[in-house]
């Protein structure tokens, strides 16, 4: 089953001029858009939820329920432009026993190269958007929709120290785009456990995740060491993922890497530069960390946690602290 009935439920939401779209021509790319793009993104449980309110089993009424229409509403938005983008490249040729033929008529010809680059870009964008969109009234709502919230699809990642979108876009240029926070999750889980907890040592991260979890009555340096923390884990997020995950760079920032547009001579979207963008996330790393270390080191004496780790030592010099030269004949800088 799928979250649209008919063609005329997907033209609700496609602007333009829609014609002759048949059922056995678009609905087919109806499931594949919901495999590929919604049912990652909101959860299988969650949409198994909404399927089976919006199609009910043949004698069942269901009542109705003005939650679930909102939420599906929200996502169909998405889906209608999704399920375009699937489509397009399949209803401009046609596939036969002589082999792949090009659609053409007396009365059509078919779209020019840059009409059609055009289109694949326009119609990603919306998608992408009307997901955003969708995620981000799920996100404000989500006391509504449990089955949503329980899963692990859902958006809010109290276990992590950059726990939603938002949170994530004060630190990077990502357009508070729920997606990208998604595709990032396990990088800021794999950054925490390679930097940040070596950096503050074990219990005072584990302290920090309790912090997370409950920020009522913090003691006074817990804000500061959280945001310290969130700072240097943004940049080393970036840092990890740029092998792994393929940006665009686009003027509202870092976005994720759409379908790959395909017209005639392999277009594609301009891929961020990741060397500048790498190196120049490790430097920011980098600082953070030294401005996370300085703090702890320097305030020691208050957090408990802290000064009895392994990770503190007193005695030694940290390695943003200048040389001492005051008992040397030779003047030496870092």
């Amino acid at each position: 089953m799928a979250l649209f009935k008919n063609v005329d439920d997907i033209k609700r939401f496609l602007a333009g001029n829609q014609k002759n779209l048949s059922e056995n021509t678009i609905m087919p790319f109806v499931e594949q858009a919901e495999i590929r793009y919604i049912i990652p993104v909101i959860g299988n449980e969650f949409f198994t939820e909404l399927d089976e309110y919006y199609n009910p089993a043949e004698g069942d009424t269901p009542e109705a329920n003005s939650k679930l229409d909102l939420a599906i509403a929200r996502i169909q938005r998405s889906l209608a432009y999704y399920t375009l983008l699937d489509a397009l490249p399949f209803l401009n040729v046609t596939v036969g026993n002589i082999g792949v033929q090009e659609s053409n008529s007396e009365k059509s010809s078919p779209v020019r190269q840059w009409s059609y680059v055009e289109l694949i870009t326009t119609t990603t964008e919306n998608a992408d958007t009307f997901l955003d969109n969708a995620l981000e009234f799920l996100e404000k709502k989500a006391d509504d929709y449990t089955t949503w919230k329980e899963s692990d699809a859902y958006t809010q990642s109290k276990e992590l120290f950059i726990n939603n979108a938002k949170e994530l876009s004060k630190y990077l240029l990502t357009n508070n785009s729920r997606r990208v926070y998604l595709a990032l999750r396990p990088f800021i889980a794999r950054a925490e456990d390679l930097y940040i907890k070596p950096a503050i040592g074990t219990e005072l991260f584990a302290e920090m995740k309790a912090y997370v979890l409950d920020s009522e009555q913090p003691e006074p340096y817990q804000p500061i060491v959280y945001g310290l923390i969130q700072k240097a884990l943004a940049q080393l997020t970036l840092f990890l993922s740029i092998p792994e995950v393929q940006f665009v760079t686009t003027g509202f920032g870092l976005k994720l890497q759409g379908q790959m547009l395909a017209a005639g001579n392999k277009l594609t979207p301009a891929l961020a530069d990741i060397g500048p963008i790498k190196e120049n996330a490790w430097q920011l790393a980098d600082r953070y960390l030294t401005e996370l270390k300085r703090y702890l080191d320097e305030n020691a004496a208050t957090i408990e946690t802290y000064q009895n780790s392994t990770v503190y030592k007193s005695t030694t010099r940290r390695r943003y602290q200048l040389p001492d030269n005051s008992n040397s004949n030779s003047f030496r800088v870092k």
